[in-house]
């Protein structure tokens, strides 16, 4: 079976802002953000235990880790390791309040 990357919906939110924040700065910058999720999803596929483990009070959370995005040190990928390969369940900013995000 061919490993795949999913999405939680609240992932096409991050994604979404976070590129419409970058493109007022440059367009470019915010295509460089872009490539540099895809290319560290894609890392992920490869070798989905390497993110650091994370623990957080929701139960559905479990076994959820983080990786920073590749080139963008204060920017985080949350996701979990699957069956099929990874389901990303966000992608934040450092600075935000992740205990009050996963709550």
């Amino acid at each position: 079976m061919t490993s795949r990357i999913t999405h939680s919906p609240s992932v096409e939110i991050d994604l979404d802002r976070l590129s419409d924040y970058f493109a007022v700065k440059d367009i470019d910058l915010a295509i460089r953000f872009s490539d540099a999720v895809a290319d560290t999803e894609q890392a992920l596929l490869k070798m989905p235990e390497m993110g650091a483990l994370r623990e957080y009070k929701a139960l559905g959370l479990t076994g959820m880790r983080m990786i920073l995005v590749n080139g963008f040190r204060n920017y985080m990928i949350f996701y979990m390791p699957t069956d099929y390969g990874i389901h990303v369940v966000r992608v934040l900013h450092g600075a935000r309040d992740l205990e009050a995000l996963f709550e």
